[in-house]
């Protein structure tokens, strides 16, 4: 008999790098930051196309429950939860794996995927996942999905291959030798050179019983206290899920790669040899809209009237009555989003960080 397939959605994440459109009511994995539909549809979509829709569970903040259920009216009310805190991704993964267990039983094999991600080839990723279903559903090995760098990227992770991932035929699993952290510019060009160095693209698949066995090693009192959470009648119940994060140590609130992956000890890497892009902040979109930009560098996704403008980046929620217009500037990266402006030197941009520390500090958090 077939395992089940069952899909995990993480949709926690603030997305505060893309203030102002992405803000605490409605983060960037609620925007339709690269067409008509939002981030985390975009994800759905890409899942039912593997598996039944009651196969799915969606784990996102307490207060943008209704959100997605909005976003995703799909989805069975009984497979989604809202985390009443930020506890990064191993205890939102054990707690998928518990319920897993019981509503679908050990063998289910878990394909868990962040929901803010950009894949350019949705046939060549599913043709990943189905070959990732198989490899895990046929014993304990822990598997993730890699990509091959296009460019020395200090931005993300990244994973050693055992061989340079060009060796790896395609659609095949090859043992991980290490998780590494954000490099250098000088590592991440040694990386892209070597050859065995993939994107971290953070989408994981395993079977049930695999992950729990790993986490029972290494992380035991966080499944025992998810296998708890998942017995109760409704586990997704806000006083449940109050009960599993809010009593959560902070030595228990890690992610999933330092918590389990890097001490487990079967770890495969597929890589997926498509395009991709974490949505992480506003300079990636200029990048995967590239198609979109004019002659003088421009892009524009709501409505700008551009003079003498070049290399400006001009996004964020369109008005009827409204329009951007910018005389004589270059560089510019304009975010609106109703009365919240962001006019930022794209040379700048990284420093998003001291822009929510300083709204935080005025007493604005209604801002956020």
């Amino acid at each position: 008999m077939t395992p089940p397939v069952v899909g995990v959605l993480m949709a926690g994440g603030l997305g505060t790098r893309l203030w102002p459109w992405s803000r605490c009511e409605r983060p960037k994995q609620f925007l339709p930051l690269l067409g008509d539909r939002s981030l985390i549809r975009m994800t759905w979509d890409r899942m039912v196309a593997l598996t039944d829709p009651e196969n799915l569970m969606v784990l996102t903040n307490a207060h943008l429950v209704d959100l997605a259920q909005e976003e995703l009216p799909e989805v069975n009310r009984n497979n989604l939860f809202g985390e009443p805190k930020s506890c990064n991704t191993a205890p939102c993964i054990a707690l998928a794996a518990a319920v897993c267990e019981k509503q679908w039983g050990p063998q289910a094999v878990l394909v868990t995927l962040a929901s803010d991600h950009y894949i350019g080839d949705e046939d060549g990723f599913l043709s990943v996942l189905r070959s990732a279903v198989k490899v895990a559903a046929e014993g304990g090995s822990l598997l993730t999905i890699g990509i091959p760098p296009t460019r020395p990227d200090t931005g993300y992770g990244y994973l050693e291959c055992e061989k340079k991932f060009n060796e790896i035929p395609e659609g095949e699993a090859a043992p991980l030798v290490a998780f590494r952290e954000k490099p250098d510019a000088e590592v991440a060009v040694k990386y892209l050179a070597g050859g065995r160095h993939l994107w971290n693209m953070g989408n994981f698949v395993w079977r049930c019983d695999a992950i729990i066995a790993e986490f029972e090693r290494q992380m035991p009192d966080l499944i025992a206290r998810a296998r708890k959470a998942a017995s109760s009648s409704s586990p997704n119940d806000p006083e449940t899920l109050q009960q599993f994060y809010g009593e959560l140590p902070d030595d228990l609130c890690m992610s999933i790669d330092f918590g389990v992956m890097e001490g487990a000890e079967s770890v495969l890497t597929i890589p997926g040899r498509i395009p991709w892009d974490d949505l992480g902040a506003w300079l990636v979109l200029r990048r995967l809209r590239a198609e979109e930009v004019d002659d003088d560098g421009n892009l524009s996704t709501i409505r700008h009237l551009a003079i003498d403008t070049k290399d400006t980046l001009v996004t964020g929620s369109d008005s009827e009555n409204g329009v951007i217009v910018t005389l004589g500037v270059e560089g510019l990266v304009i975010v609106r989003d109703g009365e919240r402006v962001l006019i930022a030197s794209q040379s700048e941009i990284d420093r998003m960080r001291e822009v929510v520390d300083g709204i935080r500090s005025k007493g604005w958090e209604g801002l956020l």
